[in-house]
């Protein structure tokens, strides 16, 4: 009977603990970015508690080892899983900035093409423009002597 107390007050707990997270996702997303190594740090203490907390279960309660050892890895299993969505939405997200990054400096690029590709133009009209006054004044000149 004890054990399936505490199984129903686990349950209750992971299902509050969902309900926070995800009233709280978009803060808790940029806490996990923002703060990378101390969530890592956070999953290790994590991963050592469950254990601590498994080993101490099945000292106390021999009996139920098979369903504590079941227990166990689904938490494990979970507890990994969570993990790896995080590093996946971290992961995205870098993507996405990097993307962003790129994308403004090829912005950047092309303008700075194009502003010399103005001044280039214009370079190589006032050139035209002092070649043909050069002829004139050659041609003027000629026409003196």
């Amino acid at each position: 009977m004890l054990a399936e107390e505490i199984l129903l007050l686990i349950i209750g707990i992971i299902i509050s603990l969902l309900f926070i997270i995800a009233k709280r996702w978009d803060k808790l997303n940029f806490f996990f970015h923002r703060r990378y190594t101390f969530i890592n740090i956070v999953f290790i203490t994590l991963y050592f508690i469950e254990q601590a907390i498994f080993i101490t279960s099945s000292y106390l309660y021999p009996e139920h080892i098979g369903l504590l050892v079941g227990f166990f890895a689904l938490v494990v299993l979970t507890t990994v899983a969570l993990q790896g969505v995080m590093m996946e939405s971290k992961s995205k997200r870098l993507s996405e900035r990097l993307d962003e990054a790129n994308k403004l400096s090829m912005e950047k690029i092309s303008e700075v093409r194009n502003e010399y590709e103005k001044r280039l133009n214009k370079m190589s009209k006032d050139i035209k423009d002092l070649e043909l006054r050069n002829d004139f004044l050659s041609i003027k000149n000629n026409k003196r002597r």
